[in-house]
């Protein structure tokens, strides 16, 4: 069952009781097959940066001198969707996975943007939000997602906050 809450403008989506989580690369790797799969014409619409990750000192210098940022989502989505021009997903482990300060900052901005912004667990909250993006889900779609309030879900960041 996926719990669904928007949190910062944004979507956070968890999937209640889970036995075993699998790495967040799996579900990103389930997302990206299942969108190249029904969707093959948003190919190289649909990605991931890859961006992070363990570099040499002297590397990691040369990708920031490139662009790299930290906190930026794990997936872009460039065509237009049904209200929005882009849009990221951050995707986690089904099983949980907390998003970083830098995340939530990158999240912040495409939001205050007007660009969709989520949070999914797992590969298929991440599917559910890609469709609420590519063709705005009504409500009576969006009930059979969002069950209930999430329990333990974080506090709305305030955009004055230092995130420091």
């Amino acid at each position: 069952m996926l719990i669904t809450r928007i949190w910062n403008g944004y979507w956070m989506t968890y999937r209640q009781s889970v036995k075993r989580g699998r790495p967040e690369s799996a579900e990103q790797i389930d997302f990206i097959a299942w969108v190249r799969y029904h969707y093959p014409e948003l190919d190289k619409l649909v990605f991931h940066p890859v961006n992070e990750g363990h570099q040499l000192p002297q590397h990691r210098l040369s990708l920031i001198k490139q662009g790299m940022e930290s906190g930026v989502s794990d997936v872009i989505m460039l065509q237009c969707g049904a209200r929005f021009p882009a849009g990221v997903i951050e995707i986690k482990r089904d099983d949980g996975g907390s998003v970083s300060k830098e995340q939530r900052k990158a999240l912040i901005a495409c939001n205050e943007q007007a660009k969709f912004s989520a949070v999914a667990h797992g590969a298929e909250a991440a599917k559910a939000a890609f469709m609420d993006y590519m063709i705005g889900l009504d409500d009576e779609a969006k009930a059979a997602i969002i069950h209930r309030p999430m329990r333990n879900a974080p506090a709305k960041l305030s955009l004055n906050e230092d995130l420091s």
